[in-house]
């Protein structure tokens, strides 16, 4: 064999094996990549440290988002729930038709002011219930950061569905106690503030009461001294409008009672349902 050919066979070799190592190069990094790659329950938990999952009480983001997100589920529950969410209301047209057939038109607006009452009594016994007996209610507490836009939301929730629509039939209930509609627009707007503010004081003993199980009579006891204010001032300007009266110091007084409880009690109903969490 001619020597520079023996000579040239090993540097083909090696540019051979050059060019194998080559080609092979890019599929091992590849191979690398996808051994390395994060797990998709790794991802997950990634984006749960974020707070990023969609419908996780996290994912919210901004207060005014968790809000709406707590207000949004509230009401498709109560919209599938029809019964419950309906109770408040019919407690109400009964009980005003009840006593409009027994006492005649003898009544002023200060009865419906008491069958409202009444009605969120009723009402406001179970704004807890469903969650803490599906388990959702300590992971509302838990993972909701900050907890007063997702109290919030399900008070207003709560509201919508049993106190807006009694301030909105209270001139029917009017009619039936009185004979007439005098005043009607005054006594709705004074439901319109009164009955916010009994629903977030009412939120405050249910709360509490949560965890006994005797939330019925109990929350009565408990938040009916605060609701008598806020019953003396929606009463008296109802009262006064039927007659001509000055109705604007009354509703300056309510509405200074509702500005002070959707200040204060959402932080209140979150540190009481913190504690019956833990009892």
């Amino acid at each position: 064999m001619d020597p520079g050919r023996a000579a040239d066979v090993p540097r083909r070799r090696r540019r051979g094996t050059r060019a194998r190592t080559a080609r092979r190069a890019p599929l091992a990094r590849r191979r690398c990549r996808l051994c390395h790659a994060p797990s998709a329950d790794a991802r997950i938990r990634g984006r749960q440290g974020r707070g990023a999952v969609p419908g996780s009480p996290r994912s919210a983001g901004s207060p005014v988002r968790l809000f709406l997100t707590q207000l949004r589920r509230d009401l498709l529950i109560a919209v599938r729930s029809r019964s419950d969410a309906a109770n408040p209301v019919v407690f109400f047209l009964l009980a005003t038709l009840v006593l409009g057939l027994g006492t005649g038109s003898e009544l002023g607006p200060g009865a419906i002011w008491v069958l409202a009452l009444f009605a969120n009594v009723l009402a406001v016994e179970g704004v807890f219930g469903r969650d803490h007996e599906e388990g959702t209610l300590e992971q509302l507490i838990v993972h909701a950061r900050p907890l007063f836009p997702a109290v919030l939301g399900k008070l207003a929730a709560h509201w919508t569905l049993s106190g807006l629509p009694i301030a909105i039939l209270s001139p029917l209930g009017a009619l039936m106690l009185q004979g007439s509609t005098a005043g009607a627009s005054i006594l709705v707007v004074t439901l319109l503030i009164g009955t916010p503010t009994l629903t977030l004081l009412g939120a405050i003993g249910a709360a509490l009461t949560i965890a006994t199980g005797r939330s019925g009579l109990l929350v009565a006891i408990l938040v009916m001294p605060f609701y008598v204010p806020v019953l003396i001032f929606g009463a008296s300007a109802s009262a006064a409008a039927t007659t001509g009266d000055p109705t604007s110091f009354a509703l300056l007084v309510l509405g200074a009672l509702l500005a002070a409880s959707v200040t204060a009690a959402p932080f209140a109903i979150g540190k009481a349902l913190a504690i019956s969490q833990e009892h």
